[in-house]
């Protein structure tokens, strides 16, 4: 039930690498890897994981009455991050 999501596999980038800090995603890591990005014209797999783990988080702030809801709020937010 529910649609099904490509999930990101990333066996060169541990869970550990980005939550090196206390904080889910480190500020200068995530600037560092969006300055990459835009150097090499394409996002990484490492950057999109990181716009994952922000929205997921932003999405625990609200209550949803869908799960499917909390989904697509998430789905928006990381395209969001990627357009600009």
């Amino acid at each position: 039930m529910g649609r099904k999501r490509k999930e990101v596999n990333l066996d060169d980038i541990s869970s550990k690498d980005l939550m090196s800090s206390r904080h889910y995603v480190n500020n200068n890591e995530l600037r560092e890897e969006l300055i990459r990005c835009k150097a090499s014209g394409e996002l990484t797999e490492k950057a999109i994981l990181m716009f994952q783990q922000i929205a997921k988080r932003l999405s625990t702030k609200l209550k949803y009455t869908n799960p499917m809801d909390r989904e697509d709020c998430i789905s928006q937010a990381v395209l969001d991050c990627i357009m600009y």
